[in-house]
Parts: C-alpha cells; sequence; structure tokens
C-alpha cells in the first residue's frame, strides 16, 4: 500500500495526539485497513460496541493544517440497540 505525503502527515499528528497524556480522555482514535486504504475513527474509551451515529470531529483554526479530515465519532451504543 503507497501511503501519500498527507496520510503520512495525518498519521504523524495522531502519533503525536496519543503521547499527548489527557487527565481524563473521552474518546479514543483507531486506525485500520479497509480495501487497502486507511480508515481513522474515534471512539468513547468505554467499553462496547460502537458504530457511527453521525457525528465528526473535525478542526478548522489551522492550528494543525495538515489535519484537515474529518473524523468520524462512532457513539451509537449498539449494545442498547434493540
Amino acid at each position: 500500500m503507497k501511503i501519500s505525503f498527507s496520510h503520512f502527515k495525518l498519521f504523524t499528528f495522531i502519533q503525536q495526539l496519543k503521547q499527548l497524556a489527557f487527565p481524563l480522555t473521552i474518546v479514543k482514535l483507531i486506525e485500520k485497513s479497509y480495501g487497502g486504504k486507511p480508515y481513522i475513527f474515534a471512539e468513547p474509551t468505554k467499553e462496547g460496541r460502537w458504530s457511527f451515529g453521525g457525528t465528526i470531529l473535525y478542526t478548522s483554526n489551522g492550528v494543525y493544517s495538515e489535519f484537515n479530515t474529518p473524523i468520524k465519532l462512532h457513539d451509537r451504543n449498539m449494545d442498547l440497540e434493540k
């Protein structure tokens, strides 16, 4: 799989985020590969079966100009679905 420069910069940014020490971590970033393409999403740190519920995480303040990809938040708890 060939990784473009923008994917490398996003990967580097995510690695930097993972190294930060937050007193309370609410969501975690997860990296998977589907069909040979990277898929990055966030889900709550609470254990459960989570799926995408329509919420997207995104920033446009320019602090991290390389981070311009919206991230889907898997916030729908499938354990509660009947």
